[in-house]
């Protein structure tokens, strides 16, 4: 079979989660199948709509450019039919006998119309909550977790940015005074204060500006209640989308694969008896992450000795990243490490007796905790998303209340006092480790499908595939 996986990026222009996993789970699917990438590309040298043809680790890839220089309205950052007709011009040229969704964001979410108008069959693996969220995380700008459009929320009021003010203002006294009598700097200084005003306070019908908002939610459900099947990393985010209205018929629950080679020969070593608490951190430096909540309950720790090492890094347009450098410059024991390779994980957990992932955001599935899991590392984790689908407090690690500072204090303190309960946990992640499942089963798993839904022209899940997606 000729397989097409659709996604947001792919290596090595694009590292992240969904890029990563799309990379190993392609990989895999290649040495059973014929294989090719279609995918999204950040390249500013070039055109909107230029698409790049080339290999990658032995796969092709077609790389469409869209760094949004055309988009203005809402509708343009999820629907676009300019990406839409490169789509149907690679389906009539490779003829893919299956095509795998991992991520339309970047590209055009009409891609699924188009797969299901040439009659291909098609699946979808929802990674995260953009067709429920424009900002991908079900958070607020201010920080608190959204509970999504079926609350009626005011989607404008959080994503709306100091650049697209002027347009929505348009018509009104406060934008012929911002266009002629205010220089360009000062301009962007009140469109930033604008920008974090709540739309109520300002001149403009609430009615206009959410419109355009309901309208992706009303199309981009739509869309879901029609996918052949949608795949899930965790039960949190197949019972969310359910919640929102996707046929639960339609939507399972399949945990991905983790390659476990790397993990083999991992030797964690093991904390001296007079030493602190060897604590620490991986994964990017956002604000989502929770990564301020950690360094100020670890500041409380009276441990003599504990450390605090933190691996990621910041944007360097966040603002963010400053406010966490000036957090860490506070307390000579936090270090601020800096980016990591993937291949230097094992001796990086190795050296720690704890993981932390204070996340304040619905992790969809987190291959952190899988990762400290499979290094023999305890995890402490935000009791959030699907985070306590993989840690069991008391057993492989401790759960806390998400942005908690004296509950997370609390649980880094219990460790550094006692021992004996670190050495159960630390037991309880080794066990824990034996039922994560390898890239190669996850692989299989995949694959049974890709033939189930292949053996049906119409598309429709047979029972084979849905007993194998939960």
């Amino acid at each position: 079979m000729l397989i097409l996986q659709v996604t947001n990026g792919f290596p090595p222009t694009a590292t992240a989660g969904v890029e990563q996993y799309t990379h190993q789970l392609s990989r895999g699917i290649a040495t059973r199948h014929d294989l090719r990438i279609f995918c999204r590309e950040s390249a500013p040298q070039h055109a909107d709509y230029d698409f790049l043809d080339g290999q990658y680790d032995g796969l092709q890839v077609r790389r469409v450019v869209n760094d949004f220089q055309h988009a203005s309205r809402v509708q343009d950052y999820y629907l676009d039919r300019r990406i839409e007709s490169i789509f149907e011009q690679t389906l009539n040229e490779w003829h893919p006998d299956l095509v795998h969704f991992q991520h339309c964001i970047g590209l055009s979410a009409s891609l699924l119309e188009v797969a299901a108008r040439a009659s291909i069959p098609h699946l979808l693996t929802l990674h995260d909550y953009w067709f429920l969220c424009s900002r991908v995380q079900l958070l607020h700008r201010q920080g608190y977790i959204c509970p999504g459009p079926l609350a009626d929320v005011d989607c404008h009021d959080c994503t709306m940015s100091a650049d697209s003010f002027l347009g929505l203002l348009k018509g009104t006294r406060l934008f012929e005074f911002l266009r002629t009598h205010v220089n360009d700097s000062i301009k962007q200084r009140i469109l930033g204060v604008l920008s974090r005003t709540p739309l109520s306070l300002l001149p403009v019908r609430r009615e206009q500006a959410i419109l355009p908002y309901r309208e992706r939610h009303r199309y981009l459900l739509g869309l879901l209640g029609n996918v052949p099947l949608i795949l899930t990393p965790s039960r949190f985010v197949r019972d969310l989308y359910v919640k929102h209205g996707v046929p639960e018929s339609r939507i399972q629950a399949l945990p991905l694969g983790l390659r476990l080679d790397p993990w083999h020969t991992a030797s964690p070593t093991q904390p001296d008896a007079d030493s602190g608490l060897r604590v620490g951190y991986l994964g990017s430096l956002l604000r989502h992450k929770g990564v301020d909540t950690l360094i100020r309950a670890f500041r409380l720790l009276q441990a003599p000795g504990s450390t605090l090492k933190i691996y990621g890094f910041a944007l360097p347009s966040d603002p963010f990243g400053a406010h966490l450098r000036k957090l860490a410059s506070q307390d000579m024991r936090v270090q601020l490490m800096g980016r990591y390779d993937q291949k230097d994980l094992p001796s990086i957990l190795g050296q720690m007796d704890v993981l932390v992932i204070p996340s304040t955001w619905h992790e969809t599935f987190s291959l952190v905790a899988r990762e400290g899991l499979l290094s023999g590392t305890p995890v402490i984790a935000s009791e959030i998303g699907a985070l306590p689908e993989v840690i069991n407090s008391g057993q492989n690690g401790l759960l806390v209340p998400p942005g908690d500072v004296d509950a997370l204090h609390g649980a880094l303190h219990n460790l550094s006092a006692d021992p004996a309960l670190l050495a159960h946990l630390r037991e309880g992640a080794i066990l824990s480790a034996k039922e994560i499942k390898s890239m190669e089963d996850h692989v299989r798993e995949v694959d049974l499908i890709y033939q189930a839904l292949v053996s049906n022209s119409r598309g429709s899940v047979t029972t084979g595939a849905s007993s194998l997606a939960t």
